[in-house]
């Protein structure tokens, strides 16, 4: 054996053959979950806010700048996280299709509260 296996849980595990599949599919299993980005409801609600903060804010860059700061703060994202996502999302098409319906009925439901707000008021 190895000297920097004494000791650790890999010679355990490898003891037994049957649970040598066990560990390539473990990490078949992260792999392809990586490459299939899983698109949360809060991910959605952060594009439409952001989107929103962008088109209310269209004259003033320095004010839409930040409006997009506190808002991705809001959700515990930086703009490189959320860089990142969706550019995963935008790679594969069905899932972008998916997104912007997402985001469609996301766009559709702020609406009704603010005319709801409009309404009452």
């Amino acid at each position: 054996m190895l000297p920097f296996l004494k000791g650790s849980l890999f010679p355990i595990f490898f003891r037994n053959k049957c649970r040598r599949p066990l560990l390539f599919l473990a990490f078949f299993c992260m792999n392809c979950q990586e490459s299939v980005p899983i698109i949360e409801q809060n991910f959605v609600n952060l594009y439409v806010d952001l989107q929103l903060a962008t088109l209310g804010n269209e004259n003033n860059q320095e004010r839409a700048w930040k409006s997009r700061q506190v808002i991705l703060k809001k959700y515990d994202q930086t703009a490189m996280t959320f860089s990142k996502e969706i550019n995963k999302i935008k790679a594969n098409s069905e899932i972008w299709l998916d997104f912007q319906n997402r985001v469609i009925s996301r766009v559709e439901e702020v609406e009704k509260i603010h005319k709801g707000e409009k309404d009452g008021k």
